[in-house]
């Protein structure tokens, strides 16, 4: 099935063309790279793709309805506003998973043999290293191996049905039950890869776990912040405050640090723990390190590798991952290493639309080559776009510019994750609304864990 379709799109402004009748699909389960060198118009061509820009002429289907086409008169028609909707509440769902079937066979003195086919009739098939046993206490009926087998969040799976065809009460070790299930898929979605030609074949070798031991516990809730007025306003509260502003760092020594383009070595800091925003602070202090969403963790396999290094006390999820597919993550770490992953969930903040050496405010009011100017922290400063919307720009300790987005994201009771640490990030607040917003994040907290 087509998830998008262009048709003969093209776009100008004034006298450039930018666009010229672009056709292309995209199927379900298709990985599409749209590559041009800067200004070639890959972006303008997604954001006529996503009706943020709108089209000269050509025709927009998502999911087989037309959101925007050419009318007779040769202009653009788009859909009526509550079709729209629709469409784009259709288009946001999470892709469909592949639903498998699994089927167990063996008997005592053999190993298990885990079978698996999907609703397309690919087949794959994997045996355990260890032989079934007798059960003694709990036998692997259908409900225990569907619990095991059904583990697929991290994977684009679904499980559709178990059928136990294991001859007596049987036994066998949980981990053997997931090195199989993970090997048979494995196989599958290596079969499943052939149904688009083309595609580059991975070949997945097989690894040791890494060697990571239990990490000592960090502070339940840390609050970033930026100005001394945050810091006045919180230094009262049981919460870890940590800034990358030097002058806030030796003002208030319960702050702790952070490497966000600092230039100073990591290593001058004689602190319990340092935030890390770049690689390269792991080879350059002992000190336990917090890795923050800019090493872009976006799956088990990530998390293990930071966590195996012996500076790092805690990560960070990439803000692309969502508090489900946080949770998905987590278990796979548990359930390959056997303890919970020491990590920090986003739970508040402005987050960066784009990150910049340039700065708009001083290549505005000055000449736009002096550094350090502290131009953007003496008033509030924003971008205008194209229809009028405001989105904040926000200068950092190493004077690079953020421009932020137009409202703070803040994630709701239900998706915090009472096993993480919470992480804010305050920039444009105030002390008061420093305090109010951290309160009652701290209020939320407390009634999670009495529950």
């Amino acid at each position: 099935m087509k998830l998008l379709e262009l048709n003969h799109v093209e776009k100008s402004f004034g006298d450039l063309s930018v666009i010229k009748d672009i056709s292309m699909s995209v199927e379900e389960g298709e990985i599409v790279s749209i590559i041009g060198p800067s200004g070639s118009g890959k972006s303008t061509l997604l954001r006529c793709a996503t009706m943020l820009e709108t089209m000269d002429s050509g025709e927009v289907v998502y999911l087989g309805k037309k959101a925007a086409f050419t009318g007779p008169d040769g202009k653009v028609v788009y859909a009526p506003r509550k079709e729209l909707k629709e469409i784009q509440a259709q288009s946001a769902q999470p892709a469909r998973r592949t639903a498998v079937r699994f089927t167990i066979r063996g008997r005592a003195g053999e190993p298990m043999q885990v079978d698996v086919c999907d609703e397309m009739g690919f087949q794959a098939q994997a045996r355990t290293e260890q032989v079934l046993q007798p059960a003694q206490k709990a036998p692997l009926d259908t409900g225990r191996l569907t619990q095991q087998l059904g583990k697929l969040n991290d994977t684009p799976f679904q499980l559709e049905s178990v059928d136990n065809q294991l001859e007596g009460a049987l036994f066998l070790p949980v981990q053997q039950i997931n090195e199989a299930r993970r090997q048979a898929l494995d196989q599958l979605a290596q079969r499943r890869a052939v149904r688009y030609p083309g595609r580059v074949q991975l070949q997945r070798q097989a690894v040791q776990p890494l060697t990571i031991h239990e990490k000592q516990p960090l502070p339940g809730l840390i609050v970033q912040i930026e100005t001394r007025e945050q810091a006045e306003a919180l230094a009262e509260l049981p919460v870890q405050l940590i800034s990358s502003v030097p002058a806030l760092i030796q003002a208030y020594p319960q702050i702790m640090p952070s490497t966000l383009r600092v230039q100073e070595h990591p290593a001058r800091y004689e602190t319990e723990w340092l935030q890390a925003e770049e690689i390269g602070t792991l080879t350059r202090t002992t000190t336990r390190l917090i890795c923050t969403s800019g090493f872009n963790v976006t799956n088990s396999e990530a998390l293990a590798l930071l966590l195996s290094q012996t500076s790092v006390a805690g990560v960070e999820f990439s803000l692309e991952i969502n508090p489900m597919q946080q949770s998905a993550i987590r278990e796979a770490f548990k359930e390959q290493y056997g303890f919970s992953a020491p990590t920090v969930q986003y739970v508040y903040g402005y987050r960066d639309l784009m990150v910049s050496k340039a700065c708009p405010v001083n290549r505005l009011l000055k000449d736009g080559t002096k550094r350090n100017c502290q131009l953007c922290h003496q008033q509030t400063y924003a971008l205008k776009n194209r229809k009028g919307e405001l989105y904040p720009v926000f200068g950092d300790a190493a004077c690079y510019s953020h421009c932020l987005e137009k409202t703070p994201f803040e994630l709701k009771a239900g998706e915090l994750d009472p096993h993480s640490v919470w992480k804010l990030r305050l920039t444009l607040e105030d002390g008061a609304a420093s305090r109010q917003i951290v309160e009652r994040f701290l209020r939320i907290r407390n009634r999670i864990q009495g529950e």
